[in-house]
C-alpha cells in the first residue's frame, strides 16, 4: 500500500489520493502519520456497493486477458462475532443480504467467486444455491461457510452446485459436534469427504478474555478431522493490526511448536492443506510425533522386501495399546520422540540415524548427498518390545537384517526422523 501510494503521489503530484479498505478503515491514523496529504476512507463506499466490476479492464493485461469469473458479495457482515476476526469491527452484523447472484455478475461470466463472510447467515441462501444449479454456474464459497448452518436441504443443494470443494472452519474444539454433522450431511448428499476442507486457526489469544486455542486442542482438532475424513488447512492467527506476518505468539504457544507446525506444512499434504489419505491420516492420528514417514528410505540398499512384513510378526502377539518411552539418536544426540499410543501397522517407522546426520533434502535425491560410515548405523526399538514379550516380531526382525548380527546390528536401517511434532502436546 505505502510503495502504491509513494508511486502514485509522484506521477501525479497533484492529483488527490484517496486510501480506503481494510487497512485503511482499521488503521487510519498509520497511514496518516506517514502520508498526511491523503484522504481517508473509512467503511464501506455505498456508490461501489451495487456495481458489477470492471471486468474489461483485465484484457489489457497479459496475464487476466482469459479471466471468466464474477467476484460478488450477497451480503455483508456476520451473525457470529468471532474475537479473531475482523468482519464484526469493520462490517458489523449481516446487512445488505441481496436476493440474487446472478444480478451481480458478468452476463459473459459462468463461474462465480462468493466473497459473503457468512454466506448461509443469508435470509436468501437457499433461494441463491437454487438459483447456481438452475443456471449451472460453477461457485467458490471462497471465504468458508458455516458448519453450524448446513442441514440436510442446505447439505443437498450445495452437493447439486458445481463447486470443486467446500471450505468451512473448524477453530475451536466445542465446535466439532457441528463439524462431524456437517460432514456427514455432506458426505450423504454426495460429496467428497476429502473435498471438505476446515481452516483450522491455531495461535490465537484473545486478550480481553484471556483465554486462546493450545497446542493440545490443534492436534485434537487435526485428528478428528483426519478420523471423519475432512482435510485441514491450518491458518496461523496474526494480530489485526500487525504490520508483518510473522513475529506473533501466542501465550499459549511458543516459536518452536509454531515452526513444527510450518515444517510439517512444508513437507506434506497439497499446497498447505493436509488430506486424509490413510497413509497421512494415520501418522497424524497414532503418531503425531513423528509426522513424515520417510518411505523412500524403505526402498533403500540397506533393506530387503521383507522389513514390509515386519508388522504382522507384532499382530498375534497383540495385546493392546503400547507406551513406548520413544527412541533416540545414538551418539548422544539431545533429541527424544515419545509417542503416546502406536498401532502396530505404525512399528515400521522405528528408525533413527544413529551418527546424527540428516539427509540434506526431503526427497530421495537428498540421500545421495549423505556421507559418512554406514557401519556406525543402528536400530533403536522402544522400551515395550523384547525378545521375551514379542519373540516372533524380533526372529522375523533379525531374519531381514542384511549383516544377520544380534540386536543390535548394523547396516539394517538408514533413516531420518523427518518432521517432527515431537512434543507438540
Amino acid at each position: 500500500m505505502h510503495e502504491a501510494i509513494e508511486f502514485y503521489h509522484r506521477q501525479f503530484p497533484g492529483v488527490p489520493i484517496y486510501v480506503g479498505g481494510i487497512y485503511a478503515s482499521l488503521m487510519p491514523e498509520h497511514i496518516r502519520a506517514s502520508f498526511p496529504f491523503v484522504k481517508m476512507h473509512v467503511g464501506f463506499y455505498p456508490e461501489a456497493e451495487n456495481l458489477i466490476s470492471a471486468y474489461h479492464l483485465l484484457q489489457q493485461v497479459e496475464k487476466w486477458r482469459s479471466w471468466d469469473r464474477s467476484i460478488v458479495f450477497t451480503s455483508r457482515g456476520c451473525i457470529r462475532k468471532c474475537p479473531f476476526c475482523v468482519v464484526p469491527k469493520v462490517e458489523g452484523g449481516m446487512r445488505d443480504q441481496k436476493p440474487s447472484i446472478i444480478d451481480l455478475m458478468h452476463p459473459s461470466h459462468r463461474k462465480v467467486t462468493i466473497w459473503d463472510n457468512n454466506f448461509l447467515a443469508s435470509p436468501y441462501a437457499k433461494s441463491m444455491l437454487r438459483e447456481l444449479i438452475d443456471h449451472g454456474i460453477e461457485a467458490d464459497f471462497n471465504q468458508g461457510l458455516d458448519a453450524r448452518l448446513i442441514d440436510e436441504e442446505t447439505a443437498g443443494l450445495l452437493a447439486d452446485v458445481k463447486s470443486k470443494s467446500i471450505h468451512m472452519a473448524y477453530d475451536w474444539p466445542w465446535e466439532g459436534p457441528y463439524v462431524k454433522k456437517a460432514i456427514d450431511l455432506l458426505g450423504e448428499a454426495g460429496y467428497r469427504k476429502k473435498d471438505l476442507i476446515f481452516y483450522m486457526l491455531y495461535n490465537f489469544w484473545d486478550e480481553i478474555h484471556k483465554k486462546g486455542d493450545t497446542p493440545e486442542d490443534f492436534l485434537l482438532r487435526l485428528k478428528n478431522l483426519m478420523r471423519w475424513g475432512a482435510s485441514a488447512y491450518p491458518m496461523r492467527f496474526i494480530p489485526l493490526d500487525a504490520l508483518t506476518r510473522t513475529g506473533y505468539v501466542s501465550p499459549l504457544w511458543t516459536p518452536e511448536k509454531l515452526e513444527m507446525i510450518a515444517d510439517v506444512r512444508r513437507v506434506l499434504g497439497f499446497a498447505g492443506t493436509w488430506v486424509p489419505y490413510r497413509a497421512l491420516a494415520d501418522k497424524f492420528i497414532y503418531y503425531p510425533q513423528i509426522a513424515h514417514l520417510p518411505r523412500y528410505i524403505l526402498k533403500s540398499s540397506f533393506l530387503s522386501s521383507a522389513w514390509y512384513g515386519l508388522p504382522s510378526a507384532v499382530d498375534i502377539e497383540w495385546t493392546g495399546p503400547l507406551t513406548s518411552e520413544g527412541y533416540r539418536m545414538s551418539k548422544g544426540a539431545n533429541s527424544s520422540i515419545c509417542p503416546d499410543i502406536v498401532e502396530p501397522s505404525m512399528l515400521s517407522m522405528y528408525f533413527v540415524v544413529s551418527n546424527g546426520e540428516m539427509p540434506q533434502s526431503n526427497n530421495e535425491g537428498g540421500l545421495a548427498k549423505k556421507t559418512g560410515s554406514r557401519s556406525t548405523k543402528h536400530v533403536i526399538l522402544p522400551s515395550f518390545l523384547s525378545e521375551a514379550s514379542h519373540p516372533s516380531f524380533f526372529s522375523r526382525l533379525k531374519s531381514v537384517s542384511r549383516s544377520g548380527a544380534p540386536f543390535p546390528w548394523p547396516n539394517i536401517a538408514q533413516a531420518s526422523a523427518g518432521v517432527s511434532l515431537s512434543n507438540l502436546t
